[in-house]
Parts: C-alpha cells; sequence; structure tokens
C-alpha cells in the first residue's frame, strides 16, 4: 500500500512543476503571481477592511512595541539557529531528523497533524499578513491588493502594500510594518502557551499516579500483557508515585514473579510478571551484540553481581575498566509461562564508553569514559519506557517549559517529535478533566498548534535574510543606526546591503549546516 506521505510528495511535486509551466501565463494576470512554490490570488476590492481595522486597533503603539519584541526574538532566533546547528555536528547520521522534519507542511511532514497544523498555520499566516496591512495603513501606506495564498490547498492570506510608497517611507516607519506582522505571532504565541499551561492543565488530573507507558519492548515477557498508552500504577508492593522509582531502585531479584497492575483508561488489570532490567536492543559491533544475546531477556547478573535495577547496572560498569573479560547471565522467556526461565552465561570482553561515544556522540565525550566499559545493549526496567505521568502532564500542557527553564522549553517544542501532539487517545483516557472530553483536548490541542505555529513563523521571519521580514528589517535598522554621528560611514545604500546580505548568507550557511553536518561528519 502507498504511504500517505509518498501520496502527498508526489502532489506537492506536480503543483511546484504545474505552476513552473504556467509561470509566464500567471506572471502576465492581474490577479494571480508566484510567491515562490505558492500561488497567490489577488483582489483590490476588500481593502477597505484594513482600514476599518486601523481606525480602532492602536497600530502605531502595537508596531512601536513590535520592534522591541522583533529584536529580543531575532536574536532568540540566531541563538537557536547557532545552537542547533552545533547539535548538528554532535549527532551522527543514524540519529538527525529527516530532512523533511524541517518543513512545516501539513500532510507532508509526519510529526505535524493534518488538521490542526493547517488551521493553525492559516491562521497564523493570516493574522500576520492582516498586521502588516493595518500596520501600513495606520502610517498612511497604500495597499495595492490583499488575497490568499494556496500551496496545493489554502495555506492563508497576504496583504501587498504600494511598493513605491514603501521604499520611500522613512525607515523608522518601515522598520515598524515588517516588524508587525511578527509581533502579533510572537504575542499570539506567548498568549497561548500560557493558556494552555494555567487554564488547560489545572483542569486535567490523573486517575491514578504511576508510571506512562510511550513503549515497550515487543519481545519482552511483559509485552504480552502491558500495551503503550496504559499506565503502571503499581509493581509489587510499590503503587502509585512509588511505582517510577522501581525503574531505577527495584530491590527484586532478577526473575522474581511479581503483581503488576496497569491501567487502560476505562479498568485496571493485574498480571504475575518477571522483574529485572531488560535488554530491547543491541549494538551492532559491540560485545553482546557479537556473542548474540537474547534481546528481550532479563540481565541477572555480571560477575555474580545480581543486577536488581539500572543504577546497579550502570554501577557495576562503571566499576569494571574497559578490556576486562566479563560473564554475564541473562534469563529469558521462550512462552509467557513465565515460571520456568532458561538461564545462559556469555562470557566476552568489555568496550569502552569512550570508544562509543567517539564513534557517535563525538561532541559530548568525556575522558573520564575511558575508564568505564560499555557492552553495547540498550535497556530498560521490564522493557517498558516510560515517565512519571504527572511528568507527562507537566510535559504535554508545557508547563515544563516554566518549571525546567530553559532545558524545559526545549522538551515542549520536542512534543511533536515525540509523538505527543495531537495528545494521543491512550494517553488522554488516563485523565479526567473539566467538561466533555473530546471538546477539552480538541481545544487544547488546537491551541497548542496555534503556539507552535506562531512560534515557528516568528522565529523564520525574525531571521536576518532577505527572503523573510527580518531581511528588511536588518536594512532599516542599519538606515537607522547610520544617523549617529559616529557611524556615517555605514549611511551608503551599498555599505547597508552588503553588511545586511553578508548577515544573511552567515544565516544561510547555518540553516544549510545544521541540515548537512549531520550527514557527512
Amino acid at each position: 500500500m502507498v504511504s500517505g506521505y509518498v501520496i502527498a510528495l508526489v502532489v506537492v511535486i506536480i503543483w511546484i512543476v504545474l505552476l513552473a509551466d504556467l509561470s509566464r501565463r500567471i506572471k502576465k494576470t492581474k490577479n494571480f503571481s508566484l510567491y515562490g512554490p505558492a500561488l497567490m490570488i489577488k483582489t483590490s476590492k476588500d481593502r477597505h477592511i484594513l482600514d476599518k481595522i486601523a481606525r480602532i486597533f492602536p497600530a502605531k503603539l502595537f508596531s512601536k512595541i513590535s520592534v522591541v519584541i522583533f529584536l529580543v526574538w531575532s536574536l532568540l532566533s540566531i541563538s537557536l539557529l547557532a545552537y542547533e546547528a552545533y547539535l548538528g555536528s554532535l549527532i551522527h547520521v543514524t540519529s538527525s531528523p529527516p530532512l523533511v522534519e524541517f518543513l512545516f507542511i501539513p500532510g507532508l511532514n509526519p510529526v505535524i497533524p493534518i488538521f490542526y497544523g493547517a488551521f493553525a498555520l492559516i491562521i497564523s499566516v493570516v493574522l500576520h499578513e492582516l498586521m502588516h496591512g493595518i500596520v501600513a495603513r495606520k502610517h498612511n501606506v497604500k495597499v495595492k491588493a490583499v488575497g490568499a495564498l494556496f500551496f496545493v490547498v489554502p495555506i492563508g492570506a497576504f496583504v501587498e502594500p504600494d511598493q513605491e510608497e514603501i521604499e520611500k517611507t522613512d525607515p523608522v516607519i518601515r522598520r515598524r510594518i515588517f516588524a508587525s506582522g511578527a509581533g502579533v505571532n510572537i504575542v499570539i504565541a506567548i498568549v497561548a502557551f500560557i493558556v494552555v499551561a494555567f487554564a488547560f492543565m489545572p483542569a486535567a488530573h490523573a486517575t491514578y499516579p504511576g508510571v506512562y507507558v510511550s513503549s515497550i519492548d515487543s519481545k519482552s515477557p511483559a509485552s504480552y500483557f502491558i500495551k503503550p498508552e496504559t499506565e503502571i500504577i503499581s509493581i509489587g508492593n510499590y503503587t502509585g508515585n512509588a511505582a517510577c522509582n522501581v525503574l531505577t531502585s527495584s530491590s527484586y531479584a532478577p526473575g522474581t514473579l511479581v503483581n503488576v497492575t496497569t491501567y487502560n483508561g476505562t479498568s485496571t488489570s493485574t498480571h504475575e510478571l518477571p522483574a529485572g532490567v531488560e535488554i530491547y536492543a543491541l549494538i551492532k559491533g559491540y560485545p553482546a551484540y557479537n556473542v548474540s544475546i537474547p534481546s528481550g531477556s532479563v540481565i541477572y547478573s555480571i560477575n555474580s553481581v545480581s543486577i536488581t535495577n539500572v543504577s546497579v547496572l550502570s554501577s557495576t560498569l562503571d566499576s569494571i575498566p574497559p578490556g576486562t573479560d566479563i560473564n554475564l547471565s541473562v534469563l529469558y522467556y521462550p512462552s509467557s509461562d513465565f515460571s520456568n526461565p532458561k538461564l545462559e552465561t556469555f562470557h566476552f570482553r568489555t568496550a569502552s564508553v569512550y570508544d562509543y561515544y567517539a564513534e557517535y556522540y563525538p561532541g559530548e565525550n568525556q575522558a573520564s569514559y575511558k575508564h568505564e566499559s560499555f557492552i553495547g545493549i540498550e535497556e530498560s526496567y521490564l522493557g517498558v519506557l516510560g515517565e512519571n505521568i504527572n511528568t507527562m502532564k507537566s510535559t504535554i500542557f508545557g508547563n515544563i517549559g516554566f518549571s525546567d527553564f530553559p532545558r524545559g522549553f526545549f522538551d515542549v517544542i520536542a512534543i511533536p517529535f515525540q509523538g505527543l501532539s495531537p495528545v494521543p487517545a491512550g494517553l488522554t483516557s488516563l485523565f479526567h478533566v473539566t467538561g466533555p472530553s473530546w471538546l477539552f483536548w480538541g481545544a487544547m490541542n488546537t491551541i497548542f498548534w496555534l503556539f507552535y505555529a506562531n512560534f515557528l513563523l516568528a522565529l523564520l521571519n525574525t531571521l536576518p535574510m532577505i527572503i523573510v521580514d527580518g531581511g528588511q528589517f536588518l536594512k532599516d535598522t542599519l538606515k537607522i543606526a547610520s544617523r549617529h554621528k559616529h557611524l556615517h560611514a555605514m549611511q551608503s545604500d551599498v555599505t547597508i546591503a552588503k553588511i545586511s546580505n553578508l548577515i544573511g548568507v552567515l544565516v544561510i550557511f547555518l540553516i544549510l549546516y545544521e541540515l548537512i553536518a549531520p550527514r557527512i561528519i
């Protein structure tokens, strides 16, 4: 069966080819024009709407505030871009995201939901362009046309000020016009973020405290009974929040059968499962892979040291010098009968954590890793990858962005890439909320994506590149600065163009480096 993303990609390619073929005819028409790969449908009949809004909206004050906001956001966008370029030099090609995930195109980018993403993008673009027009009219700059923007489907609107009047306008006014678009996006992003974190979050309560299961190894014995998007509410004698600590501090001997109770949003169920740290993946080329340790097996011991939890596993390996011969014993279960596991011991020589990081994460390597053993496994307790349900709540509602700033804010930005927005139905069922569940989560997801789309649109437009608002904003800022007696040498339009173009090239270089570096380093 053909993937929906493949179909979307084919449709986009056909769209671009058709526009390229019809470009000459389109340029000769009065009501149609091209904006990159998008089609603009223009009209001059609805311009009076901008005048009506401009009469009642404090556009001049907002545009002045937008200049300050724009400057701050521009520094933020450049800093984030530089940081991401730095990260791009650290990650390996196998862990770098697909290039399609860098595009905010609903239906093509797999992490952007079609409905929420398209709705938020259209609203964000419409308000961005509308504010350009309102501020322009407030400063008596003529608007030639307004219209709709299409990229296969409607993606927003645009406002087209008179280019001659824009060029003749004082750079102070012109800068306000260009800043106002991103300014309104930033205000909406901030308001939406606050609403989700402080209005929606208090209205949702976890039915039970426990561990949210984001995924589970299909070869794990526990996978017979524990499913993703459910919650573990007890493990043996550990219940509620205490069950979360079992993942790192369990005292149960490996293979001990313990009662594990789960909740799926409607009912609870209890099953007897073998406790222990399970191997859910082997890293090719490293010791565990070379001796073919069964995936899904429970680590019983290393050199007769019982491995009761992941903390014990880590401390045991850290105490063993790399290149040491060890005996690692595992339990594995051929069927759902957990009372009779098979015990097998593997003898091999450990590798070095330092060597592993040198191959995959060179920028994060540390000298101390030279003294720590590495066997090349990925492990988790019960084969479960999960998080405290209250931590999940703080993440999906964005509150972690405030409580653990700035690191928590990066977690918020990563929410769609973790498959957490729209919030999965299984996860929503673990909470009881104020009002109808479908309405609550639908509204929450909508407002979250309004935040996300406006945030990204503002980041893009505040970058000092000639193809976005940030390029003209930079030129006007340099022009205004050149009025200072110490900067008169910069008054020439040629000089300003050279400086802004140089900065723009550097920004484009950072973007390309972020995209290409992980794939060639």
